[in-house]
């Protein structure tokens, strides 16, 4: 199964990111749909029921506390070409990075694998990049430091994903509160 824990984005916020992806230059360009929109903790490529789960039973032991979340600014990550475009998360308190350390932690005593990036950086994917889009990078650039929102992180998620031709359809496992 393919999955991921994160964490939702209220309605109002994602109604700012929609606003900014409607002005966005779409040529090679896909945008995430509103109801896809999240802050992503870990990111499972193939995992078992079993697994699945047991991530499900190490969620539900998190108790991190609500706390307050910023969105600012856009951003991407790629070195050569733009792959990823994404809103930032301010995490003054670094709860969320805490939170990923923490259950990736759990994660791996259980062998329950997840993409390790080099770096783990809280943001909100928003747009993927096929190909070279000569308007992209000008587009972020003016949008550095837009203001779209601050809301208190209330639950953790274990979202299924199953790829299709429309793109990706999820399906939540656990909502869990903190």
């Amino acid at each position: 199964m393919r999955g991921f824990t994160g964490i939702d984005v209220p309605d109002d916020i994602k109604r700012e990111i929609s606003k900014l992806q409607a002005s966005m230059p779409l040529e090679n360009v896909s945008v995430v749909r509103m109801p896809d929109l999240h802050i992503t903790l870990h990111f499972f490529q193939d995992i078992s029921d079993a697994q699945a789960e047991k991530a499900k039973e190490i969620i539900q032991l998190a108790k991190p506390g609500r706390f307050e979340i910023a969105v600012q600014g856009v951003s991407y990550f790629g070195t050569s070409a733009i792959r990823t475009v994404f809103a930032m998360v301010v995490d003054p308190g670094e709860r969320i990075l805490s939170l990923h350390e923490k259950l990736g932690r759990r994660f791996l005593e259980n062998n329950i694998r997840y993409d390790q990036k080099v770096l783990y950086v809280p943001h909100i994917t928003i747009a993927r990049c096929r190909r070279y889009n000569p308007w992209l990078k000008k587009f972020i650039e003016d949008r550095a430091c837009v203001p779209l929102g601050k809301f208190e992180a209330h639950s953790i998620f274990l979202k299924k994903s199953v790829l299709t031709g429309g793109g990706p359809v999820h399906t939540t496992l656990i909502d869990h509160e903190i």
